[in-house]
């Protein structure tokens, strides 16, 4: 990404960092500091920990900012950071890809990549750490008042996704857990998150809608009902009609979600549950 009116880049030695022209190399270098503190003294305090990231919520300039980790543990990944973008850059571009297009989402501060020789280490995303909202998973857990409020719901949702695939945009993990949902004056929000898994400029055909929907379908709890579901597709289908065989394409979708289960994560945790 080239330097503009409202983005910069900075070199150091080993170091590479992409930033709002608005956050500072000091905010930036704080914000990852504190990150790693977390991740070293008081790692019980991340919000995800896994061998390939971490994220953390700190404070940096008087600003609250989510910090996601991108390592590469293995010497396989290492080799390939050779030859692609790192997951942090590309989460980047995605983020500020994203608000080119009007579609909402969380604001991505910096990028700042660790380079040894010519291969990235590690990379760090550093986007807004937003209160509102929660993911869509734990949003659903809470029910609706009536059947009119459940069934507005699943139609935006619906006119959602298919805005976003009529515009080129496809996210590889389409899981529940990776949209936040918010309320407010003019409706639902939706927003993407794992950013590194969006692409863009993308001609989204069947085959990525079936990923995506066996994705959704499968992370859902099961308190959306079948006839929910066909609902959400009906409606999607109407606006952005790219499956040829409607019979086939629904009876493959069931029998593979039944294969993989329902997996979610509620307040208490991961839950598993199984199709009636």
């Amino acid at each position: 990404m080239r330097e503009s009116s409202e983005f910069s880049v900075d070199r150091e030695e080993g170091v590479t960092v992409y930033h709002r022209r608005d956050f500072s190399p000091g905010q930036i270098k704080e914000a990852v500091e504190k990150h790693e503190a977390i991740a070293q003294e008081r790692p019980s305090d991340l919000l995800k920990h896994s061998p390939e990231s971490i994220v953390s919520r700190v404070e940096a300039g008087g600003e609250r900012i989510c910090v996601k980790q991108f390592r590469c543990p293995e010497w396989t990944d290492r080799l390939k950071g050779l030859f692609r973008v790192s997951k942090g850059l590309r989460a980047w571009m995605a983020g500020n890809g994203l608000k080119v297009r009007a579609i909402p989402s969380l604001k991505v501060m910096a990028c700042a990549e660790r380079r040894k020789g010519f291969a990235v280490r590690e990379s760090f995303l550093l986007m807004e750490a937003s209160e509102e909202g929660a993911e869509m998973d734990r949003y659903l857990l809470k029910g609706f008042p009536d059947f009119e409020r459940r069934r507005l719901f699943i139609k935006v949702f619906a006119r959602w996704l298919s805005r976003l695939h009529q515009k080129g945009v496809y996210h590889r993990d389409m899981k529940t857990c990776n949209i936040v949902v918010s309320e407010g004056k003019e409706g639902w929000q939706f927003r993407l998150l794992d950013l590194e898994d969006v692409r863009l400029d993308h001609k989204v055909d069947e085959n990525d809608l079936f990923d995506n929907l066996l994705q959704l379908n499968t992370s859902i709890p099961r308190s959306m009902t079948a006839a929910d579901r066909l609902r959400f597709y009906r409606e999607y289908s109407r606006l952005y009609p790219v499956v040829e065989d409607e019979r086939g394409f629904l009876s493959k979708l069931i029998r593979k979600s039944r294969e993989r289960g329902i997996v979610y994560v509620s307040p208490r945790g991961v839950v598993e549950e199984k199709w009636g």
